[in-house]
């Protein structure tokens, strides 16, 4: 396994996501999409998905037999993926176009478990604007 490869996993359930045309370009750059359909054939998001990244895993959640929770969502995409790196990536999430050279640069540090970054999250509602988080997303 080449250790600086990094798929996106990312989990879609059937409502309609207005940011997932530039959530994809945003990640168009990794090695591997992986998507988990948890919702039905008829998703609304699927075509975008395949318009997008047409060499793209979609895989439907429905074919596993398991009831539905995000852990067996997520693991589903993780057995699913080849890369030796893990971007975890929701629908509503856009990168800044830098991600692509930072995850080049330190792709090669396997002694490390994984990378935690900052994200801005633009909140819509009366109490907020903008919220600062740290997560490892890697």
């Amino acid at each position: 396994m080449n250790m600086n490869t990094l798929a996106v996993n990312m989990i879609l359930g059937q409502r309609k996501e207005e940011y997932l045309e530039y959530a994809l370009k945003s990640t168009a750059w990794t090695d591997e999409h992986v998507i988990v359909n948890t919702g039905d054939e008829n998703n609304p998001n699927i075509p975008v998905v395949k318009a997008i990244l047409p060499n793209a895993k979609i895989l439907n959640f429905s074919e596993t037999g398991l009831p539905f929770t995000f852990c067996n969502a997520r693991n589903y995409a993780l057995d699913n993926s080849e890369a030796y790196w893990i971007l975890w990536q929701d629908a509503d999430e856009v990168h800044f176009n830098v991600l692509q050279e930072t995850f080049r640069s330190i792709a090669h540090w396997n002694h490390y478990d994984g990378f935690c970054f900052y994200f801005y999250h633009f909140l819509l509602d009366v109490f907020h604007y903008q919220h600062i988080e740290e997560r490892r997303n890697i």
